[in-house]
């Protein structure tokens, strides 16, 4: 009689081999709804600037089903938007309209040389991935979110910086900030370059910093702060 029914072996490869397309589309799904939600981000910041930067946005188009291949956009293997880089892009508006918890895995964000202003989102201190923040040379406003530097920019620096433990790179020159460095920077033990210098900062330097163990650069010159330097960046190391 013909054996109509598989043997065990036959089983134990049938279950084996059906994993990997179960797995495959597990990860398609995800990158899918990803790609969506930042699809729908882009082009809802894109019509909130003005006329003449959504021009210069033309790539962006409201029939595309990712990002990956936009003007400015970068993508890992799995579709998932990694990077926004639109340095001296002329971009103008601002950037209340970009919904950057649509982002959870951007490593780097470069918008230095625009003419973007306001304040920033708060949705911003959310991205734990983040290493790389760049607003230089824009016309910013308000409280200061981890990571810019060389904006036009006024207030003091929040704690919740601390929350940001990714970064590598803390560029806060140049600007009107004031107040004291707080003691949650001592949470950024990955931070090599941090550049505060020429604000209006004051107080004594945390003692939290000491828990920073590879500076390669420390600049706070031309501010108002007091007490002694960071153990290890008396130590010298990697400091050039």
């Amino acid at each position: 009689m013909l054996n109509i029914f598989p043997s065990a072996h036959m089983l134990i490869i049938l279950i084996i081999t059906a994993f990997p397309f179960v797995s495959a589309k597990y990860h398609f799904n995800i990158s899918e709804t990803s790609s969506n939600a930042n699809v729908a981000a882009l082009l809802t910041w894109k019509v909130s600037l003005e006329s003449e930067s959504q021009l210069l946005l033309s790539s962006w188009m409201n029939n595309s089903t990712s990002p990956c291949y936009w003007d400015c956009i970068r993508c890992d293997n799995l579709g998932r938007v990694t990077e926004m880089n639109m340095s001296d892009y002329h971009i103008k508006g601002t950037l209340q309209h970009l919904d950057f918890s649509s982002f959870s895995y951007l490593l780097k964000i470069v918008f230095f040389d625009n003419s973007l202003y306001g304040t920033l989102p708060t949705n911003i201190f959310n991205l734990s991935k983040l290493s790389h923040l760049d607003l230089g040379f824009n016309d910013f406003s308000g409280t200061i979110p981890p990571e810019i530097g060389n904006n036009r920019l006024s207030g003091s620096i929040p704690s919740s910086i601390g929350n940001s433990t990714k970064l590598k790179g803390l560029y806060l020159c140049q600007n009107r900030l004031y107040g004291p460095i707080p003691p949650s920077f001592g949470n950024l033990k990955f931070l090599v370059d941090m550049r505060l210098f020429s604000n209006k900062l004051n107080g004594p330097l945390p003692v939290e910093l000491e828990n920073i163990a590879n500076w390669e650069m420390f600049e706070l010159s031309d501010n108002n702060l007091t007490g002694p330097l960071p153990y290890h960046v008396c130590l010298g190391g990697f400091l050039t």
